[in-house]
């Protein structure tokens, strides 16, 4: 099965880019003890934007449920309490 989009999420790249150049500038003029901390973030932001293949469960009983913020809307609203009046 070919993959359907990038690994890592379009919306991450221009991020990727800018923290990788600046911790690679950093890390050829100030050495590695000063550029450590850029590249662990470069690290998280990588792992932050990846984007894994979603497999989904194959069954006879399953279905997709919608989320939970639904249930918000179904509530009863609440009235509110008149401004000064006890």
């Amino acid at each position: 099965m070919m993959y359907p989009h990038p690994i890592i999420a379009k919306e991450g790249w221009l991020y990727l880019v800018v923290i990788g150049v600046f911790a690679f500038v950093v890390h050829r003029y100030a050495g590695f003890f000063w550029s450590w901390p850029l590249w662990l973030f470069f690290i998280f932001t990588l792992q932050f934007f990846r984007d894994p293949q979603r497999i989904a469960p194959l069954g006879k009983d399953l279905f997709y449920r919608q989320p939970m913020v639904v249930l918000w809307w179904l509530r009863k609203p609440m009235t509110p309490m008149p401004i000064g009046k006890p």
